[in-house]
C-alpha cells in the first residue's frame, strides 16, 4: 500500500513539475513575444516623433513662405521704401531752405 501511496505521489509530482514546466515555458514565450512588439512600437514612435519634427519644419517653412507673410513682407518693404524717400526729401528741403536763407 505504502509503495502505491508513493508512486501516486511521484505520478502527482511529476504531472504537477510537468504542468509548472509547460506554464514557465508558456509564460516565457510569451513575455518574448511581449519584449518584441514592445521593442517593435518603440521603434515606431521614434519614427512617428522624427516624422511630426519633420512635419512642423516643413510647416513652419511654408508659414515663411505662404501667401500672406509674403504680402506682409511687401507691404513692409514698400512702406520702408516710402519713408526712406520722406526722409531724404525733407533732409533735401531743409539744405535747401538753409541754402536759399544765406543767399542774398
Amino acid at each position: 500500500m505504502k509503495a502505491v501511496i508513493i508512486v501516486s505521489l511521484v505520478v502527482v509530482l511529476g504531472v504537477m513539475g510537468g504542468y509548472g514546466y509547460k506554464l514557465y515555458e508558456s509564460h516565457h514565450a510569451y513575455k518574448s513575444t511581449l519584449e518584441g512588439e514592445i521593442r517593435e512600437l518603440k521603434t515606431q514612435v521614434r519614427d512617428l516623433q522624427a516624422l511630426v519634427k519633420f512635419q512642423d519644419e516643413r510647416i513652419a517653412a511654408l508659414e515663411k513662405t505662404s501667401i500672406n507673410k509674403l504680402v506682409d513682407d511687401a507691404n513692409n518693404m514698400f512702406i520702408e521704401g516710402w519713408e526712406s524717400m520722406l526722409n531724404t526729401l525733407e533732409t533735401e528741403l531743409d539744405k535747401a531752405r538753409e541754402k536759399s536763407a544765406t543767399q542774398p
